[in-house]
């Protein structure tokens, strides 16, 4: 039989480990360590997304264009068609070309904060999800969206980047 000095010991200390969620973590042992340091506060002013109601006219209508993936090379072709149909609210369908024929319709959320749209997808067979927010080129004003598409299968991930054109 083990020493019982030993198995109180274990003992003992199981029980604080199990209290001390109870207690606190005054009957721990002291740990010291550096804190760590606070940032700095930013100087530059951070600018707000546009409120969706914005949004929805610039983002509304039919997009197309391509993808490159990871090691630069050519991706597929994606359709996105964005309407709005209620107040507030945006639907997107995607119809992907690539390695394989995905195509999906749904909600499409805008987050305030940052200015991206996203779009999810989730089956048995497949996870899927379209980011991108709004960029306008500052020489001819035409908008595009820029942004990810990835999704998993069972053959695998596959991930590129986005940049869509209006076409309509």
């Amino acid at each position: 039989m083990a020493d019982p000095k030993t198995f109180f010991e274990a003992l003992e200390s199981r029980r604080l480990m199990s209290t001390s969620v109870f207690l606190g973590l005054d009957c721990l042992p002291a740990v010291t360590h550096q804190p760590t340091p606070t940032p700095a506060p930013s100087t530059t002013p951070t600018s707000a997304a546009d409120p969706i109601t914005v949004v929805i006219p610039k983002v509304t209508g039919s997009w197309t264009g391509s993808q490159v993936k990871a090691d630069n090379s050519a991706g597929a072709e994606l359709a996105l068609t964005i309407t709005s149909p209620a107040p507030g609210e945006l639907n997107g369908k995607v119809d992907f070309h690539g390695p394989r024929r995905i195509r999906w319709a749904g909600q499409m959320l805008y987050n305030t904060e940052t200015g991206h749209l996203s779009m999810y997808f989730l089956s048995s067979t497949l996870i899927a999800k379209v980011d991108a927010t709004v960029v306008t080129n500052p020489q001819t004003g035409t908008p595009s969206l820029q942004g990810t598409i990835e999704y998993f299968t069972p053959d695998g991930p596959y991930s590129a980047t986005l940049s869509l054109l209006r076409t309509a």
